[in-house]
């Protein structure tokens, strides 16, 4: 073999080590897998008392087993989206003649004028619960937002004292 040849043979070799080096530098490294994250709570499984002010619930298609629902939302045959009492001792009423500007217009519940009847949902329109529960009368106010051909958004509040009408938040609470 040629010395010119050994030469050639060699460049080549080198030429290709080169081409490895620098592939080698300039290749991209993985991302670093993530830091594992915090603990999620399991949402699947959170019922609608677990909701807090401001958090958006639905319990779409849960009527037929929940025997505790206070109201139902039922579709009329012409389109439109009724408020029903889902149980004996629940009566509702419409809260005004005329659109409130939120839930917190509703200050308190009238002494009379309840009755287990279906309202329609009409939006900026206010109604109140009259709920009979083991530990005697509660009452609820409810504030349509909108309302869509398959849905109702509403406010709701849940007076927890028993036979307290007062349905407007008081400082300090």
């Amino acid at each position: 073999m040629s010395f010119h040849m050994i030469t050639i043979t060699v460049e080549l070799v080198l030429a290709a080590l080169l081409v490895i080096v620098l592939m080698n530098i300039f290749k991209k490294k993985p991302a670093p897998p993530p830091a594992p994250a915090a603990p999620v709570p399991d949402l699947a499984n959170l019922g609608p008392a677990d909701a807090r002010t401001g958090d958006a619930i639905s319990i779409s298609g849960a009527g037929d087993q929940m025997t505790d629902l206070d109201f139902t939302i039922e579709r009329h045959s012409d389109g439109t989206l009724w408020f029903t009492p889902a149980r004996s001792g629940v009566t509702m009423m419409l809260y005004s003649s005329q659109p409130v500007a939120d839930l917190t217009s509703i200050d308190r519940a009238a002494a009379t004028g309840f009755n287990a009847v279906n309202m329609q949902a009409v939006p900026g329109y206010a109604y109140v619960f009259r709920v009979m529960k083991s530990d005697g009368v509660h009452f609820a106010a409810l504030r349509v937002a909108f309302v869509t051909p398959d849905y109702v958004v509403f406010d709701w509040s849940y007076q927890s004292g028993v036979g307290n009408a007062e349905l407007s938040r008081m400082g300090g609470d």
